[in-house]
C-alpha cells in the first residue's frame, strides 16, 4: 500500500512540475471576468444575462494565446407569445469558450489592446418559465389571481444546447503583477436544439444576436 501512495505521489509530481514550469515561466496565467449581455435588437425577447467566466491563457508568444475555460450567467426575458399572451422566463447557461487572442503591447507585462476570436459551445436551460394568458383554464380558476398581464400558467421549460462565435475587443491595464481587462463583444446563436414544438427559440423570442461588456483580472 506504502508503495502503491509513493507511486501516485511520484506521477503526480511528474504530472504537475511541467505545468508549474509553464506557469514559472509566465506561459499560462489565469483570468476571472464578469459580464452581461443583451440582445442586438430589442425586436425579440430583450434577454438581459448576467454571469461570471474562468479561462485559462496559454500564451504561445508575447501576441498570441490560446483561452479556454468555464462560463455561467442567468438571463431574465420579456415577450409577447403568440397572438395574445405574454410569458416571462429565467435561463441559466453553462459555457465552454474557446478562443484565440491576438495581442497588441507591452511585451513585458499585459499593458495593450487585444482582440478574441473563437467559440462558446453553452448549454441552456429554462429555470422558470410562466405564461400570462387572457382567460384563467376552468381547472384553476379558483388557485388563480388575474396581475396586468393576465393570468399566469407554468410554460414549457426548454432546455438545449447552442453554438455561438464569439468576438471581443478590449485592453489590459497593468496594475503591479495582474492586469485589469476590459472588453466589449459579440455573439451569435446557433442553436442546435428545438422546444416541443419544433421551433428555435433563439429565433423566434430570444434574439440570435448578443452586445455585451465585461470587466476582469490576469493573474
Amino acid at each position: 500500500m506504502n508503495k502503491f501512495f509513493l507511486r501516485a505521489a511520484i506521477a503526480i509530481a511528474l504530472l504537475v512540475s511541467p505545468v508549474s514550469g509553464l506557469w514559472a515561466k509566465d506561459r499560462l496565467n489565469l483570468q476571472v471576468d464578469v459580464f452581461g449581455k443583451m440582445p442586438f435588437t430589442d425586436n425579440y425577447g430583450r434577454l438581459h444575462c448576467f454571469g461570471a467566466e474562468m479561462l485559462t491563457m496559454l500564451n504561445f508568444s508575447d501576441h498570441i494565446s490560446a483561452k479556454g475555460g468555464l462560463a455561467l450567467d442567468l438571463g431574465k426575458s420579456s415577450h409577447p407569445f403568440r397572438e395574445f399572451n405574454f410569458r416571462q422566463n429565467t435561463m441559466l447557461e453553462f459555457g465552454v469558450p474557446v478562443l484565440l487572442e491576438f495581442y497588441g503591447g507591452s511585451t513585458r507585462n499585459k499593458n495593450g489592446v487585444y482582440l478574441d476570436l473563437g467559440v462558446v459551445p453553452t448549454y441552456y436551460t429554462m429555470v422558470r418559465s410562466t405564461e400570462y394568458v387572457p382567460d384563467s383554464p376552468e381547472v384553476w380558476i379558483k388557485d388563480l389571481e388575474k396581475s396586468d398581464l393576465g393570468f399566469p400558467i407554468d410554460a414549457e421549460k426548454e432546455k438545449g444546447i447552442y453554438i455561438s462565435p464569439k468576438a471581443e475587443i478590449g485592453t489590459y491595464v497593468n496594475i503591479n503583477k495582474n492586469s485589469l481587462k476590459f472588453g466589449l463583444f459579440g455573439q451569435y446563436i446557433l442553436n442546435m436544439s428545438e422546444d416541443s414544438k419544433g421551433q428555435n427559440i433563439f429565433k423566434e423570442r430570444l434574439s440570435r444576436g448578443f452586445i455585451g461588456a465585461n470587466f476582469g483580472i490576469m493573474f
